[in-house]
């Protein structure tokens, strides 16, 4: 994963294309919208490329490091990680309901989506109304449970690669 030490400069190219979009999805805009935490400001940030009448877009926008993003969340419920310096093309064909990543170093990208990680979250007490030990307990057996999830992802799939499970493993 490239480390940048978070100085401010460094971008990444994106190029996509939405291939025979529906029309209700067109109705959501004509924008494409990648949205991701900066993590010095502890914000959420949203970069926007027009579209064309085919779908087609390319964005080039500053990242601070290695950062997981959200594509397009409303239409293509894609989460992925981009690192500086790279360059990357995505295609989503709602005809076929397929989604790839192509460029020099997508490997990564294109597991993320054949083999996505669990989004479940506890729920928490209201304040002032938790038991730390109990919170702590649930989440460990959470962070457990999907830990043995991804074992049995790993071993049904054992050509996916290093970086996939690392960064899942550090995600969970």
């Amino acid at each position: 994963f490239k480390d940048t030490g978070y100085k401010e400069g460094e971008c990444v190219t994106f190029t996509g294309w939405l291939k025979d979009m529906p029309e209700q999805m067109w109705k959501r805009g004509k924008e494409f919208e990648i949205s991701y935490e900066n993590i010095l400001s502890d914000e959420s940030e949203n970069a926007y490329a027009r579209m064309d009448s085919l779908g087609r877009f390319s964005i080039n926008m500053p990242l601070l490091n290695t950062t997981e993003v959200f594509l397009d969340w409303e239409r293509t419920s894609v989460a992925t990680v981009l690192e500086p310096g790279e360059t990357y093309f995505f295609i989503y064909d709602f005809h076929t309901g397929r989604q790839m990543f192509m460029g020099k170093n997508v490997r990564l990208q294109n597991e993320l989506i054949a083999h996505p990680m669990s989004w479940d979250s506890m729920d928490f007490p209201e304040h002032g109304k938790a038991d730390a030990q109990k919170i702590w307990k649930d989440a460990d057996q959470m962070r457990a449970d999907k830990m043995s999830g991804l074992r049995d992802v790993l071993k049904s799939h054992p050509a996916l690669s290093q970086r996939y499970e690392d960064y899942v493993e550090g995600y969970y």
